[in-house]
Parts: C-alpha cells; sequence; structure tokens
C-alpha cells in the first residue's frame, strides 16, 4: 500500500477508536484526582498534583487545558490525551516502515486499534501521554542518529515531556539512545547527536525525580508495612508473563492467572492473545532472515529491560509502552513472512474493542462511580447520610458526579493534595454511623475497591436494607432498627 494512504487510514482508524464513545466510561479513582484541580488556576492546580501522587505536571496540564477548551466534562477532560495518543500511530507506522518492507500497517494498527491503545487514549491520565511520547521519541532518535537535525530539534523538546509526564520514561530514553548503535557505522551521524541528547535527557530527568524523592520513600515505607517490600525476582517472571499476555487485551481480563481463567471467555482471549503475540516475538528475537542482529538485539531488550519494574513495584501493562511497541514491531515482522498473520492479528483487537466499548468503567479499576452516585441520588432522602470509604479520591468522584445536596462524608478518605506525612489522619467510621443510627438517619455507604476495612465492620446498630455492587464500586443501604420495615 502507498504510504500516505497507509497513514491516512490508520491515522482515521486511530482517531476513531480513541474519539468514540469517549464520555462514555466513568470516571476513576485518579482521573477523580485531576478532576478536583480543574477549578483552580494552572499553576495552583499543577504544585497540588504533584504534591499528593509522584508524578510530575506534564500530563496533568494536557487534561487542565483540555477541560479549558472542551469543558469540564469526561470527554473534555480527555480530548487532548485522546488526540494525542491516536497520533502515535504516525510515528510506529513510520518506525516501522522504516525497517520493515512490508507488515508495517498492520503493525502500526495493532498498536492503535487494540484495548491496551483505545483504553490509555480515553484516560485523562499520564500513561496514554507516555505512550504515545514513546512513539515519537523512537521514531524521531531513530531519524536523528541518522543524520536528521530537523528530527534531533523535534526529539529533545519531546524528550523533556516525556519526562514531564512520568519519570518512567527513562526507559524510553534509553532505548532511543541505544537505537544508535543498531545503525551501520557509515550512515550513523556523529556522536554528537547522542551525546546532547543524553546530556538534555539526564537534566531533565534529574529535575523532575528529585523533587519526588520523599514520596518514593513513603512509598517505600507503606510497601514494606505492608510486607511487600524489597526485591522479588519471582514477581518478575509472573508479572512478566502477565503483562505481556495482556499487551493487546488490555484490562479485558484479569491480571492473575487463576482469574483469567475463571471464565471461558476470558480463558479463550488469553489463549488467542498468547497464540498470535508469542510466535511474532520468537520470530523476530530468532529469525536472522528478517532483520539485523543489531534490531533484532535492541528489540529483545526493549522487550524484556521495562519488566525490571516488577522487582520493587506491582505495574500494569500501562506502564509498558516500549514492550507494545516491540511487539508491534514483531507483529510487522511476522505479517510481512506470513500474509494472513496481519489482518488476523488486526482483526482480533478490534473485535475485543466491542467488549471493551460496552464497560461503563476503564477495564483495569472498574470504578464505576456515575453509576453509584446516581444510583444513590435516585433512592435518598433528604436527610440521608452518604459515607464515601474506600479510594483516597471518592470525596472528588462523588463530587464531580453529584447534583444533590446530600450529607456526605469521607471519614477514611484523608486529603488526597498532600503527602502522607502532611495529611490529617483519617476519622473512625463507626462512630458517624452509630451516631447516624442514633438519630434514625439512613446512612449510603459507597466504598471502592482500594482498601480498608469492608462495610460490615462500621454498621454497628445499623441494618443493611439493600447491597448493589458497580464495577469495584460497592453501594451499602444502611438503616437503624427503628426505621426498618
Amino acid at each position: 500500500m502507498h504510504r500516505r494512504l497507509c497513514l491516512t487510514a490508520l491515522l482515521a482508524i486511530s482517531a476513531g477508536t480513541h474519539l468514540l464513545l469517549l464520555g462514555g466510561k466513568s470516571l476513576w479513582a485518579d482521573e477523580a484526582y485531576t478532576a478536583g484541580l480543574l477549578d483552580r488556576s494552572f499553576p495552583e492546580a499543577a504544585s497540588l498534583f504533584s504534591r499528593g501522587t509522584p508524578h510530575p505536571c506534564g500530563g496533568f496540564f494536557l487534561t487542565w487545558s483540555s477541560a479549558s477548551l472542551f469543558g469540564r466534562s469526561e470527554f473534555g477532560m480527555r480530548a487532548l490525551v485522546s488526540l494525542l495518543t491516536a497520533s502515535s500511530v504516525i510515528p510506529v507506522f513510520l518506525f516501522l516502515r522504516r525497517h520493515l518492507s512490508r507488515g508495517a500497517f498492520w503493525g502500526a494498527l495493532c498498536w492503535a486499534a487494540s484495548p491496551w491503545a483505545v483504553s490509555l487514549g480515553q484516560e485523562a491520565w499520564v500513561y496514554g501521554p507516555l505512550a504515545a511520547l514513546t512513539a515519537w521519541a523512537i521514531h524521531l532518535a531513530d531519524l536523528s542518529w541518522r543524520g536528521s537535525k530537523a528530527a534531533l530539534a523535534a526529539f529533545l523538546p519531546i524528550a523533556v515531556a516525556g519526562f514531564l509526564v512520568q519519570h518512567i520514561f527513562v526507559f524510553t530514553a534509553a532505548a532511543a539512545l541505544g537505537l544508535y548503535l543498531t545503525i551501520p557505522r557509515g550512515k550513523r551521524a556523529s556522536p554528537a547527536a547522542p551525546l546532547l541528547a543524553s546530556a538534555v535527557m539526564l537534566a531533565s530527568f534529574l529535575a523532575v525525580f528529585l523533587p519526588f524523592t520523599g514520596q518514593f520513600e513513603a512509598r517505600a515505607e507503606r510497601m514494606a508495612a505492608a510486607g511487600v517490600a524489597g526485591i522479588d525476582f519471582g514477581r518478575v517472571l509472573s508479572g512478566a508473563a502477565g503483562v505481556f499476555s495482556r499487551l493487546w487485551v488490555g484490562g479485558l481480563i484479569p491480571e492473575s492467572l487463576r482469574g483469567a481463567l475463571a471464565s471461558r471467555v476470558s480463558t479463550a482471549v488469553l489463549l488467542a492473545a498468547v497464540a498470535l503475540q508469542t510466535p511474532a516475538v520468537l520470530h523476530v528475537l530468532l529469525s536472522r532472515r528478517t532483520l539485523d542482529r543489531g534490531i533484532r538485539i535492541w528489540l529483545g531488550a526493549v522487550l524484556l529491560i521495562p519488566f525490571l519494574i516488577f522487582l520493587r513495584d506491582f505495574p500494569t501493562p500501562r506502564q509498558f509502552p516500549l514492550a507494545a511497541l516491540a511487539l508491534a514491531f514483531s507483529a510487522a515482522a511476522l505479517a510481512s513472512r506470513m500474509r494472513l498473520y496481519g489482518p488476523l492479528s488486526a482483526a482480533f483487537c478490534i473485535a475485543l474493542l466491542v467488549p471493551y466499548y460496552n464497560l461503563r468503567s476503564f477495564p483495569y479499576h472498574r470504578s464505576d462511580w456515575r453509576g453509584a452516585v446516581a444510583l444513590v441520588e435516585s433512592r435518598a432522602g433528604s436527610d440521608d447520610l452518604v459515607m464515601l470509604l474506600g479510594a483516597k479520591t471518592a470525596l472528588q468522584a462523588w463530587d464531580f458526579y453529584s447534583r444533590s445536596s446530600l450529607d456526605r462524608i469521607a471519614p477514611e478518605c484523608r486529603d488526597p493534595y498532600l503527602g502522607d506525612r502532611e495529611a490529617s489522619p483519617r476519622l473512625d467510621p463507626a462512630p458517624i454511623a452509630d451516631s447516624a443510627a442514633a438519630e434514625g438517619r439512613t446512612v449510603w455507604f459507597v466504598q471502592d475497591y482500594w482498601g480498608g476495612a469492608p462495610v460490615e465492620a462500621w454498621l454497628g446498630d445499623l441494618r443493611i436494607r439493600s447491597d448493589t455492587t458497580l464495577g469495584t464500586v460497592r453501594v451499602v443501604q444502611a438503616v437503624s432498627d427503628e426505621t426498618t420495615p
């Protein structure tokens, strides 16, 4: 296919899949964190954003700008993230085509139209921009090391932007520099180009990393208290296998193998994903006819090295854009040898968008706050009390959707815009529930799944009248004995 025609088709498909039903899913906890800052000026909001989460403010700037342009709705918050992420199909296709004579269209299509990619593009959070900037950085670095000064001029600000979005862009920076060694010596630019880029990226990394050392220490303390601190090599193996099997599927199947095998549908999807992805990766890594040795080593490195994050953390596929790029490259390479492989893989990815679009919440978290608020407000009396539990941004999520004046309290949720060492202590929900019971008030417990004791621990003299689960949000209506019919 002609390059311009391919790009036009890919961009249309990518934009269409990313924008379709963009506002259809409820905010989840981290999006609610962002939503709670949208009525502030950007300097004030950016300062608060980075105090309560270990992310620089680059991703928030995109969401804040999007809401300013398109409104403070789900669609408005997500629009610019969606457009940026959709655009990443351009550098992916160009990068693949530069290295492969055929198959680039199918690899780029799998990158752009899989549930993994569309989900990232429809979240008002940091990992969609991280994936997009990763794709652009790799493409431009490849051109820069081949002597393009224009590409180098574009690569440097994109690399800085990548670090302003997320610290793990350091893996992308290393991968971009590693491309220099895959280019034959006679075709490489002088070492001055990667040396300049290295200096700029190191300065950028230090500038965004050092201010967050306190938050990283606090996170390490929380993990130690939970008994999951330290280096765990077993977690690397199990985590890498789990992430690899879901690089196209995204969060449509559970993270654990036991959960994925719990139903016939998820089992079939898991097996199909592994059956399609594994031969492509093995073909790229082991076949000498398709690619040069240098680019095969590079692909193996960008696929495997980021999984070292599992040594100290519990990431999801959203944190692995380099692995997804390596998989797209692998799919394109196998499609260049097997004509049916490309259409079959693309059809698999696109077919999975049907169940993805039918979800009312994002597949990784399944927090349907929109449905929970609507349920409570449709059934609650004016004197009822709403108690928000679980997610630290439960209050922000409730306020985003609430159209009532119901009395609401979040006793377990400290100010999310302050660090753990600054926020005030949590309140005990039990006395609050007991006081409401003594007054004969109905209490609506709305609990997201982010930890904490179950609702039953706080009932006291209250009795459950109704119990509904919306995704991971549990809504319990509890009444006192005097008001129970």
